[in-house]
């Protein structure tokens, strides 16, 4: 049963979808919530709201991405931006601590890192994983430590690389929804060295043997 939550009379009316898509599709996955779902969810009457303002549902994904890719990139962004400034050269762990980290630093409005849960369940659909590549013009930040990181295997085809990208991607945005389940449970010192023994797991996964 997916339930409504009071609509913010300050939030417009696809900011109020977006927000309940982004959390119901985290929650129980991109194809199996139903476009009315997210409308009642958003506390909208109308059962065609998400079409009338995105059109589909994959007008909708995009809306999500479109959301929150802003952040990532400002955070990608000056993390590469104190590695230039050390200028002691990037390591490898350095390269995958910048485009991975901010995912868990990434909250929305109550907290909860649901765009990780949300691009976890993305990555996991054969409809969607590769949704996010279809918005190259929106993340330079983004492409050019993908770029960087997938320089680190010269042994072995490019496409290759991108496919253990993909797997690292899995593994660590696994991680951020155990971690976001043990929030209550765990100290921040013992979700630290979660964080931190998995970068280093999806840095060996992306790296020469």
């Amino acid at each position: 049963m997916v339930l409504a939550r009071k609509l913010n009379p300050r939030k417009s009316v696809p900011d109020a979808l977006v927000d309940a898509a982004q959390r119901l599709f985290a929650e129980q996955g991109i194809d199996r919530i139903s476009l009315r779902e997210v409308a009642a969810a958003a506390g909208q009457r109308n059962v065609n709201a998400v079409q009338y303002h995105f059109g589909d549902r994959a007008g909708l994904v995009r809306a999500i991405y479109e959301r929150n890719i802003p952040a990532l990139e400002r955070m990608r962004a000056d993390r590469l931006a104190q590695l230039r400034v050390a200028r002691s050269g990037a390591s490898a762990r350095d390269l995958m601590a910048a485009f991975f980290v901010p995912l868990t630093e990434h909250v929305d409005e109550h907290g909860r890192r649901s765009y990780a849960a949300f691009q976890l369940q993305a990555l996991e659909s054969p409809n969607w994983r590769f949704a996010f590549t279809e918005m190259p013009d929106q993340t330079p930040v983004t492409n050019l430590i993908v770029d960087m990181i997938l320089n680190l295997r010269s042994d072995i085809p490019r496409e290759v690389s991108a496919r253990h990208l993909i797997y690292a991607n899995i593994v660590f945005l696994s991680m951020i929804r155990d971690i976001e389940d043990m929030t209550v449970a765990r100290s921040a010192r013992e979700r630290d060295e979660i964080i931190d023994d998995t970068l280093a797991l999806v840095t060996r996964m992306c790296t020469p043997p």
